[in-house]
């Protein structure tokens, strides 16, 4: 999204160490207004856009719906280390919490979709490797 890159552009000079972990908490801004910019307009041209998800295969479905299950905290935890591969001191810092705390919240998150996976058929470590597989 180009507004991050205008946001960060203004605001570099004042950061006192910008990062990716500092790039990624200013996108992570802009991403939740924009979302809820379009939760207020969910319907474009009669087009939900709630429900408008493509998914490649069925574990790739059943990750979606188990994560579904989750908090938005957890799903952020896990999508930070997975799929964004930031390190425990990045995500500490973009969160502005301590890395014990990002530990703690990491292990609960993953515990909770270990679960959410079980319940349908599948694993933690068979979802991430597939979609590791997938990137």
């Amino acid at each position: 999204m180009a507004q991050t890159f205008i946001v960060a552009w203004r605001k570099f000079s004042a950061a006192p160490s910008p990062s990716l972990a500092w790039l990624y908490r200013i996108a992570s801004h802009e991403v939740a207004h924009e979302l809820r910019r379009l939760a207020r307009h969910r319907t474009v041209d009669g087009v939900d856009l709630g429900s408008a998800t493509h998914v490649a295969s069925p574990l790739d479905q059943t990750l979606v719906e188990a994560l579904s299950e989750l908090s938005r905290s957890d799903v952020e935890i896990l999508r930070l280390v997975h799929w964004e591969q930031l390190s425990r001191a990045e995500i500490a810092s973009m969160l502005r919490l301590s890395i014990g705390t990002v530990n703690v919240r990491y292990h609960r998150a993953t515990q909770r979709l270990e679960d959410a996976l079980r319940r349908r058929g599948h694993t933690f470590a068979k979802a991430v490797s597939h979609t590791k597989e997938n990137q």
